[in-house]
């Protein structure tokens, strides 16, 4: 079983249903609300275990309420909790306004999953083989600290793909240099691409994610693209999340850029069709 490193942290993910997006100072009816845990991190590591892997978040939990719920959920689905600890801070968590054609908005308070201490992977950097990196963990102070052990885990041969997400433009710069100079595979929205063209490498493998037009991979001056599996468009959150792992697993165990492309692309259409950042479903 091939097992990944999710540097990523946990929050509660509350919906918020709505028919359509407000106006700026207008109103709006919610028509449904639930919650769920949440985070970049679970979600990928939702897929990469739907396909047969073993996933560890790296994140820390506030001993609060929230991060009870998150913690209850992550041992009903068999999460990983290897690298899974409470402080005493609070929980972070997301409000996800859910319109009816599948889009959302969020908007995000951070928490105790922005801490990082080495501790908490209990000397198994030395080990880690395979890392998925989200861009909302390197946004706290303790980024310089997940970078240097990022660039411990290069150094031992192990192989990180990063995904600088919506708000990568607010990561330091030397921070977000460090982090694509590590990165094997770098993962970007088509509107992110910016951020990451002037440090990427041709030897360096990225993917721009272009939604429902599918997207492109790049790698030593060769273009691949692949295209978005059709599916009904129930929530849009997480899909790039479920394309990021699926790439990777597929990398990981061998399977060319255009077959893990295919397969990214098809964990993606399966999470566009599920109510909720993430589900659990058997390999496509």
């Amino acid at each position: 079983m091939v097992e990944c490193t999710v540097f990523g942290g946990l929050v509660l993910d509350r919906y918020l249903e709505i028919e359509t997006f407000p106006d700026r100072g207008q109103d709006q009816l919610i028509q449904n609300e639930f919650a769920m845990a949440g985070g970049c991190a679970i979600n990928m590591a939702s897929t990469f275990n739907n396909l047969g892997g073993r996933a560890h978040v790296v994140s820390y939990l506030g001993n609060d309420d929230v991060g009870r719920d998150i913690l209850s959920y992550m041992k009903r689905h068999d999460f990983s909790l290897a690298h899974v600890d409470t402080v005493d801070e609070e929980s972070g968590y997301c409000i996800i306004l859910l319109e009816q054609d599948g889009e959302r908005t969020f908007l995000t308070k951070k928490g105790a999953e922005g801490l990082f201490r080495r501790e908490i992977l209990k000397g198994n950097e030395q080990v880690i083989r395979h890392a998925l990196v989200t861009g909302y963990y390197l946004m706290s102070d303790e980024a310089h600290d997940i970078v240097a052990c990022l660039e411990d885990i290069d150094d031992n041969g192990g192989m990180t793909l990063f995904d600088p997400g919506p708000l990568g433009a607010e990561i330091d710069e030397d921070i977000l240099r460090r982090t694509v100079a590590i990165s094997d595979v770098v993962c970007v929205n088509e509107s992110e691409e910016p951020l990451v063209s002037g440090i990427i490498r041709p030897e360096q493998i990225l993917a721009v994610k272009r939604g429902a037009e599918g997207g492109h991979i790049y790698y030593r001056g060769r273009t691949v693209s692949y295209k978005a599996t059709d599916a009904e468009v129930v929530d849009t959150t997480g899909a790039g999340d479920s394309f990021d792992a699926a790439f990777f697993y597929g990398l990981v165990t061998g399977l060319d850029i255009e077959e893990a492309a295919e397969l990214g692309a098809r964990c993606a259409g399966i999470v566009i069709g599920i109510k909720g950042p993430h589900g659990f479903w058997r390999a496509p």
